[in-house]
């Protein structure tokens, strides 16, 4: 079990608006966050290994809340942070003498992050 906070939450989902052009939820914010975070210590640690997680909702009907900007900042805060984290797992390369790459998959589109090897 992995505690996320609300804010992680919002920001993955954002996250995954940019990455796939359409609007998520936050329970899927939650998911991949997770699967994010999960990813990010198994290249860490030179593990491979699949990681899969839903797309749970539209984020149509969080207009708003999740994507409504004065919203997110009176009930959830800064996203700026966890927009920061979510940018070093996905963007960063990380030198080691394994080389692992970050390969995911949403919604049939190969999101290869940065080319991180």
């Amino acid at each position: 079990m992995l505690r996320v906070p609300d804010a992680a939450s919002v920001a993955t989902a954002h996250w995954l608006e940019t990455q796939l052009g359409r609007k998520v939820g936050a329970s899927t914010g939650t998911n991949m966050w997770g699967a994010l975070q999960l990813a990010a210590r198994m290249r860490e640690a030179g593990e491979t290994g699949a990681i899969v997680t839903l797309l749970c909702d539209s984020g149509d009907r969080y207009l708003d809340t999740y994507y409504h900007p004065a919203w997110v900042s009176d009930h959830i805060g800064d996203l700026t942070p966890w927009s920061a984290a979510i940018a070093k797992i996905t963007y960063r390369r990380l030198e080691t003498k394994k080389k692992a790459r970050l390969n995911v998959w949403l919604a049939g589109r190969d999101l290869s992050f940065g080319g991180i090897r």
